[in-house]
């Protein structure tokens, strides 16, 4: 169908010096649902993904998953506590694949979206608010070489300008979104 993987990636704290028994001892850790949640959309509309931990996985997962993928489409998402850890796996991924389409979200990019994009050359595209369904578009429109201008809830550069698009209206249907448990790997 396509030559893109995607790869979800949930930072952790600092992956390169913290040991993961220090992050599995750590409290507060919160499973990445909203990871979950895009994975189940893509799956829903038959796009593989695969999802890596760094609070759990080695950072050089990461880089494996570089080195085997040619078009590497890659979602981070990002709280306040784990922004610079976000930062450096991003700057890392670029550096080690430029080819590398980077897709973040979460809370901390989604409210400083032109903020992010002025300040992180590495950084192709923010999604503000839910992105679910944006993300999917977003990947739909990339393996299809289609442009983003039609995108809601997205922030991107399209030449030296940065583009925000109108917000994404949430559907109030929550089934569309509910999890697939017979198909999540």
């Amino acid at each position: 169908m396509n030559n893109y993987e995607i790869l979800l990636i949930n930072p952790g704290k600092n992956p390169h010096n913290e040991t993961i028994e220090g992050n599995i001892k750590r409290k507060g850790y919160m499973y990445p649902y909203s990871l979950l949640y895009l994975q189940n959309f893509l799956i829903k509309h038959h796009i593989s993904s695969k999802i890596i931990d760094l609070y759990w996985q080695p950072v050089n997962h990461i880089f494996d998953f570089l080195n085997t993928s040619s078009n590497p489409i890659i979602g981070v998402t990002a709280q306040a506590h784990s922004v610079n850890e976000a930062i450096s796996i991003i700057k890392e991924i670029k550096k080690e694949k430029p080819s590398s389409f980077i897709v973040v979200g979460g809370n901390h990019f989604g409210y400083s979206a032109i903020d992010t994009l002025e300040n992180i050359q590495e950084i192709d595209v923010v999604v503000r608010g839910e992105g679910e369904e944006t993300f999917y578009e977003l990947v739909n429109a990339k393996i299809n070489s289609f442009d983003f201008d039609s995108i809601n809830g997205i922030s991107f550069r399209k030449n030296s300008e940065i583009i925000e698009n109108i917000d994404r209206r949430v559907s109030k249907d929550l089934e569309h979104y509910s999890l697939d448990y017979e198909n999540l790997p």
